[in-house]
């Protein structure tokens, strides 16, 4: 039998009456001499056991160790703050890294695609400022031509800008999106010359008045101005200088 067991469960009970409790433990009942054998044992076998626990629990720590071999503590010591640091700007994950650059290059390039987008604006503006001159000119220019009093240049010009637009960089005549055709040459857009021919019907107090060679009432009579033929408003002879008319050449007089 057993000098010391730790449960009466580990014997007969035939033989759980030879066993006395001490000190958390069951030992045998003897005499003399063998209780102290039996209590050495029983330090000895506790002494074994703590031992063996702790030659394991070393082994354990020296497998641990062997996996932080060529650590460097103050390495590793500066590392952890800087990981703190960038835990602290808001880094966490390679998704937060991804984040952190998208809003550094947002910060930077917003404020140039804003400069861009005022620089075109700008541009857009002075080109159609600059289109917009241009085209008055060229109205301004057929006026002369046809006899458009200076005083009234101001009207007639906005209405030719109601009827011209530049189009791929030269005056066409546009109704909405739609071109307005020539009424002498149907297959021909409307020229400015044409426009501003048969504007002279359509508001005559645009036109300088002309005065006839042969009539001393100032009634309308056949003859030149300047370079330019005057006609009278009868429709046969409007009719015989439709194509002078339409160049400029030749003004109809009221």
């Amino acid at each position: 039998m057993k000098f010391v067991i730790n449960s009466l469960e580990e014997v007969p009970e035939a033989f759980r009456s030879e066993y006395e409790a001490k000190n958390g433990k069951f030992y045998l009942k003897g005499e003399g001499e063998y209780l102290p054998l039996v209590e050495s044992n029983a330090k000895l076998t506790e002494f074994r056991d703590n031992n063996r626990a702790l030659n394991s629990k070393i082994t354990e720590l020296d497998n641990k160790l062997k996996t932080f071999e060529g650590v460097d503590v103050a390495e590793y010591q500066t590392l952890k703050t800087k990981v703190t640091e960038l835990e602290n700007a808001g880094v966490k994950d390679k998704s937060s890294v991804a984040d952190l650059v998208k809003a550094a290059v947002k910060a930077a390039v917003t404020p140039l695609e804003e400069k861009l987008t005022q620089r075109e604006q700008s541009e857009k503006a002075a080109q159609e400022a600059l289109a917009r001159t241009g085209l008055e000119n060229a109205l301004r220019e057929v006026g002369m031509k046809v006899g458009v009093d200076e005083r009234a240049l101001p009207d007639y010009i906005n209405r030719g800008m109601q009827v011209f637009k530049l189009v791929d960089g030269r005056p066409a005549p546009r109704k909405g999106d739609q071109p307005i055709f020539s009424k002498t040459k149907p297959a021909d857009e409307l020229s400015m010359e044409e426009w501003a021919t048969e504007l002279h019907d359509e508001a005559p107090f645009l036109f300088k008045q002309s005065k006839g060679g042969g009539a001393g009432n100032g009634g309308p009579t056949n003859g030149f101005q300047g370079q330019r033929k005057v006609i009278s408003s009868d429709p046969l002879e409007f009719g015989r200088n439709l194509e002078s008319i339409a160049k400029g050449e030749t003004i109809v007089q009221q």
